[in-house]
């Protein structure tokens, strides 16, 4: 485990305790919620094979050969941001920052909701939620959406 960040304002502020709640959820949480996202991260990793191969562009990608195995092909950040977004829905998340074989530029966000389950996957843009990333409401709670679409 890496440094968990959090924000001066979320430790002595109005939400320390969701805040300390989630941070404890996190450290707690066992490997259950990233073989639940498994199939989002491998999602990605099709979107980002299929995109190279149509572009034709002269990258080699490893052959991931299903979701189980996605995990082999991601190297965790050290750093885990805690954020939240009191505007959206008041939740408390935690977000990381992967390395992943397949993505080499932009890498791979796992973002943790109430530093339970993870709430959203794809490449790192800093957002916490794809309805935050595209700027579309009818995205809250799906956990994936293929950046190379519009």
């Amino acid at each position: 485990m890496g440094e968990i960040v959090i924000p001066k304002e979320y430790v002595t502020g109005p939400d320390k305790d969701r805040v300390q709640d989630a941070v404890g959820t996190f450290l707690t949480t066992d490997d259950h919620a990233l073989h639940e996202a498994g199939p989002e991260v491998f999602e990605y990793y099709l979107d980002t094979a299929r995109l190279v191969r149509e572009q034709g562009w002269d990258v080699q990608l490893p052959v991931i050969a299903g979701p189980d195995l996605v995990w082999d092909y991601v190297t965790f950040g050290r750093e885990f941001q805690v954020d939240r977004d009191p505007d959206v829905d008041g939740h408390v998340y935690i977000s990381v920052e992967c390395e992943c074989a397949w993505e080499p530029e932009h890498g791979l966000q796992l973002v943790f909701c109430s530093g339970r389950t993870v709430s959203k996957v794809g490449p790192f843009d800093g957002h916490l939620t794809n309805a935050a990333a595209f700027g579309r409401q009818d995205l809250d709670g799906i956990v994936y959406v293929s950046p190379f679409t519009s």
